[in-house]
């Protein structure tokens, strides 16, 4: 049997997977169970967290779960990951998110999302001191960075992200390749239609006390998402 037509055995960090991981549980959530439905062939392997664990249930002959009751962005991720990693042997691992452990013992593609923390550091987008901020800030850096040296492909989510990655880091802009975020079946128009009509959003909007125009923001309301910002420039284009 050729390298080509061998089973692979695919890792997914999923550890963001579901509501936990708020948007990019979302995202994570949409990408584990998509692509498990749509390859037959190869084998995957599914890290997830405590809090979790009994969110995905799509276990399997193909599909492994196993626990990794490992917090992100901390020093222990970087130390326990790679172990959980090597354990199962993997052929090629994916992590939704840039929080690659820079030690990860296998060939890996990455999704980078933004660049955010690297172009436009803030305090604001910590409750930690300063000091320690900077310090996790340098850490952040190399992390990203490192993980974009070492995948063999990165996911962008947009062509302006794929620039900013190939500008940042340096990479081979075809080792970037951009893979546009979708919308779940769930919010198709034709479910839509039929689960909601438009007297039924309008009593919603009536109830909320809110009338048109109007604005929906449905990220996290972080300090450095600047979403008093966002209001004022909204109220300006309001008045015109």
């Amino acid at each position: 049997m050729s390298d080509k037509n061998k089973i692979k055995k695919i890792g997914i960090d999923a550890r963001f997977y579901g509501p936990v991981g708020k948007g990019l549980g979302r995202y994570t959530q949409e990408i584990v169970d998509n692509i498990i439905r749509l390859d037959k062939k190869n084998e995957y392997v599914v890290f997830l967290g405590q809090d979790n664990y009994n969110e995905f249930s799509g276990s399997g002959e193909r599909v492994k779960k196993v626990l990794a009751p490992v917090r992100w962005y901390g020093f222990t991720e970087q130390i326990l990951m790679p172990y959980y990693i090597w354990k199962e042997r993997l052929d090629l691992m994916h992590f939704p998110h840039f929080n690659v452990p820079v030690l990860c013992p296998t060939k890996f593609v990455v999704t980078i999302h933004d660049l955010i923390l690297t172009k436009f550091p803030t305090a604001r987008a910590t409750t930690l001191g300063p000091v320690l901020y900077k310090i996790k800030n340098l850490a952040y850096k190399i992390v990203i960075w490192l993980g974009a040296k070492r995948a063999k492909r990165i996911f962008a989510v947009s062509r302006f992200t794929k620039n900013d990655i190939v500008s940042q880091f340096g990479v081979n802009p075809e080792k970037v390749i951009v893979t546009y975020e979708g919308v779940a079946d769930l919010f198709s128009r034709k479910k839509c239609r039929k689960n909601s009509g438009t007297n039924d959003s309008e009593k919603i909007l009536s109830k909320r006390g809110i009338s048109r125009p109007y604005l929906l923001y449905v990220g996290n309301a972080y300090p450095h998402k600047n979403l008093e910002g966002l209001i004022e420039i909204f109220n300006e284009i309001h008045k015109e």
